[in-house]
């Protein structure tokens, strides 16, 4: 399909999973991307959509006095789409290129049950003529409109009958991990095609984009998996009207799918907005994705497998997002390792012996550093209070295969010529830069924090803090720039993101990518490690020999499958050495 005006029906079997913050999240993204959009509440007996966007508005929605769908579908005049237009009400959207207009269910008067439950509907399409009238009222909205959504009824009704079969371009079905979700989604589907077929108009067949909405696999990750194969198979044929050859239902679901986020469950606001779409794992994102698929005209593009080409975080959404967010490091070519974009932090020199060179002055006891026996998690329960991990955070150290830079050859196990019990040799020298290849932008944890991966959690000796970085993280580098020439003996790292969430209990190391291998360069010395991905702790190995140099390289080589999250992450990285004396 190529980019015409349309409408979007969303729709669900059951109430309960999300359809109508979708509907809002996906008129607002919409209008991100500078479309004219309309949304009309066809949920007649539960109106609420205006619940949403007069929150995200500037200026209160009159749904009180204005009329609505019930107060218009009679309507015999010839003037009958213009009444339509002139129930539109303006949602103020501050700084978006497009817009939201809204028409509601009807005017909130006192009296509104009663009007509704007045209307025949039988007696208007067997001889009222509304058949001929909606189609008149579709061409006359979408002459105005790149897009109509209409938010219809839960279950087999009349009105949805309206919203799916005779109004839609394209129809959204929106389901849960239950049978009666399932089961009904797949009967509606199935009805909507048969009637469709009957429809007295010249028409494009309708395409059907079932979406898994409350999805778990942050916090029950097999049992998402499971039905989400369960999933591919129900609604295998209806994907296959509209995927390219070779991309399955799966792939379809696992891109297009709305997460679970309990902070969002609370009020009707719109993640879209108020967290922007930047981050892979937030909901803001999940939406945009699903807003950018319908733009594209189903269109599911070279990237979509990643979700890249759909998402409007291309848009610069920094005045929506939390003034208090930190910069990522900017992305910068590995060769010739010139330190180009990066985020410049200035450590002190602190005079405490075995401490890292990448542990900054922070007033730190030497308990909440690397090396404690447990690390403070970001975020508070119901009570406010800061929550405790009590994962060990110091492994023995690890042997692996290591290379000698100079030749190439392998050895087996730490050959260090230097004792690292040199108290002058585990004097901290000061670091000067990092920088990162690769880095995820922030989003917010169970507990609605805000939550950056910047590269300098790197060396903020906090396990519950992360660097991350989206995919795999093959050949992504992370570089260390000293103040001046260093000797550097031992290196380590933490191989994933050792965070508990403090509000709902998810393991972000097992949810992440974990670091299996990793290449260590300080000059011409070069390692290879080989880390426990089942240990969230500080694992470190010596460096074949003394390496000299002002740069430190890390460089990943291999992770492990995702757990529901496609970014690899790194807690933290120490390093052991000392500075060399000028000449």
């Amino acid at each position: 399909m190529g980019h015409q005006s349309r409408v979007l029906t969303f729709y669900s079997y059951k109430g309960g999973v999300g359809r109508t913050m979708a509907l809002a999240n996906v008129a607002c993204d919409l209008a991100l991307r500078g479309r004219r959009v309309l949304a009309i509440d066809w949920d007649l007996e539960a109106p609420g959509l205006e619940r949403y966007l007069s929150n995200a508005s500037a200026a209160p929605l009159p749904v009180e006095s204005m009329p609505g769908v019930i107060d218009l579908i009679a309507h015999a005049g010839d003037d009958y789409v213009a009444r339509w237009l002139e129930a539109a009400i303006q949602v103020e959207l501050k700084d978006l290129p497009g817009s939201v207009d809204l028409i509601s269910a009807g005017e909130r008067t006192d009296d509104y049950s009663q009007r509704l439950h007045a209307i025949d509907w039988e007696e208007l399409f067997t001889s009222g003529g509304l058949g001929a009238r909606l189609e008149e009222l579709r061409i006359g909205l979408l002459s105005e409109y790149d897009y109509v959504l209409l938010d219809s009824r839960t279950g087999i009704t009349d009105i949805g009958g309206i919203c799916t079969v005779h109004l839609a371009d394209i129809l959204l079905v929106l389901f849960t991990a239950n049978d009666q979700s399932v089961r009904g989604s797949r009967q509606v589907i199935d009805r909507v095609r048969t009637l469709r077929q009957h429809l007295p108009y010249d028409r494009d067949a309708l395409a059907t984009v079932p979406i898994a909405s409350r999805d778990e696999s942050r916090t029950e990750y097999t049992l998402a998996l499971e039905w989400r194969d369960r999933f591919a198979r129900e609604f295998d044929d209806v994907y296959r009207d509209w995927l390219p050859a070779g991309v399955s239902a799966a792939d379809a679901l696992e891109v297009f799918r709305v997460p679970h986020v309990p902070y969002w469950s609370f009020g009707e606001r719109i993640p879209v907005l108020l967290e922007g779409t930047s981050d892979p794992t937030s909901l803001g994102h999940a939406y945009s994705r699903i807003a950018g698929l319908l733009d594209s005209g189903l269109d599911w593009g070279s990237k979509a497998e990643r979700g890249q080409d759909f998402s409007s975080s291309a848009i610069d959404d920094g005045a929506r997002r939390s003034s208090s967010r930190l910069a990522s490091a900017k992305s910068f070519p590995a060769i010739g390792l010139a330190l180009l974009a990066v985020v410049a932090l200035s450590f002190a020199l602190l005079r405490d012996f075995g401490t890292d060179l990448l542990t900054p002055e922070s007033g730190l006891s030497p308990t909440s550093t690397i090396g404690a026996a447990t690390s403070t998690v970001e975020g508070s329960g119901a009570s406010g209070e800061s929550q405790t991990s009590t994962r060990p955070t110091e492994s023995p150290t690890t042997t692996g295969t290591e290379l000698d830079g100079t030749n190439g050859t392998a050895s087996t196990g730490p050959a260090s010529p230097t004792s690292l019990e040199d108290p002058a040799l585990l004097e901290l020298a000061q670091v000067a830069t990092l920088a990162a290849t690769g880095s995820a932008t922030e989003g917010f944890d169970a507990c609605g924090v805000l939550t950056n991966f910047d590269v300098a959690n790197l060396s903020d000796g906090d396990l519950s803090t992360a660097w991350r970085t989206v995919g795999d993280g093959s050949g992504v580098v992370v570089q260390a720039q000293f103040g001046s020439e260093h000797e550097v003996l031992r290196v380590g790292l933490v191989p994933g993101y050792a965070k508990v969430d403090a509000c709902d209990g998810s393991d972000r190391f097992l949810q992440n990518r974990r670091v299996q291998t990793v290449r260590w360069t300080v000059g011409d010395v070069s390692a290879i490690q080989e880390l426990d991905t089942s240990s969230p702790t500080m694992q470190t190995m010596e460096l074949p020999e003394v390496a000299e140099g002002d740069l430190l390289v890390l460089e990943i080589l291999q992770t492990t499958q995702d757990g529901g999250r496609d970014f690899v992450a790194i807690s933290d990285v120490t390093i052991r050495g000392r500075a060399l004396e000028p000449d």
